[in-house]
Formats: structure tokens, sequence, C-alpha cells
């Protein structure tokens, strides 16, 4: 399958026959890849929640736990957007990945989600570091 133009073949040819630009890759290949972003995906969720969980704990305690947190309504906003953003990248590699999977092809459209929020990810930690 042409990873560009999604030209599918038999043939062990090089470069694609349609586009001549995409490399081709074969569907056992594009589900071994479809597995690692399942297991990203499943990583990047467990470890949100996980975190989530705790830093909630530390927002709504009472202090006696050692921590106390002592930002505004924003920073709140703020650590729950990142922390959805992040959650929200997990669950499309993990979809992403399980379209590949069982279909053995790629979904573009998943893909390009992917990175959006990856750029929304690093759009956000460019305005933080400004902001310091």
């Amino acid at each position: 399958i042409c990873v560009k133009c999604n030209f599918i073949t038999a043939d062990k040819v090089p470069k694609c026959p349609q586009c001549r630009t995409g490399t081709l890759q074969s569907r056992s290949t594009l589900r071994v890849l479809g597995g690692l972003l399942v297991a990203i995906g499943l990583f990047l969720i467990g470890i949100m929640s996980v975190v989530t969980f705790l830093v909630v704990g530390a927002m709504i305690g009472d202090g006696k736990g050692g921590s106390r947190f002592t930002g505004t309504e924003t920073d709140v906003m703020f650590i729950a957007s990142v922390f959805g953003v992040v959650f929200l990248i997990g669950m499309t590699s993990l979809v992403a990945g399980l379209w590949q999977l069982v279909f053995g092809r790629r979904n573009k459209l998943l893909i390009w989600i992917m990175l959006g929020l990856g750029g929304l990810f690093f759009v956000a930690g460019q305005m933080v570091e400004f902001m310091d």
C-alpha cells in the first residue's frame, strides 16, 4: 500500500507506480505499526488517568497530605486543558492503531487529527514558556 496515494499492488516495487513518490508498505508492517499506536495510546490514557487522579486529589485536599494547591481558577482550567489534549492524543492514537490492526491500512483523517492535537499541545507549551 502506498503511504501517499493509497495505491495497492501485489508487486514488489521500490516506489509507487501511480504517484511515483510514495513508498510502499505491506499490510503486515502497517499492522505492526498499528499495534505500536495502540500501545502508545493505552500508555497515554493510563498515565493521564493516574496523573489526573493525583492532581485532582492535591487540588481538593485539605493540605494534611503535604501538598496544597494554591493556584487560581485560570490555572485549574489550563491544567485541565493540557491533560485533556494529552488524553485526546492517546484516544486518537488508540483508535488509529485499532484501525490499522483491523484493516491493514492507515486512516489519514485520524493521523491528521493526531498531528493537529500534537501541534495544539506544542503551541500551549510555547504559550506557557512565553508567560514565564
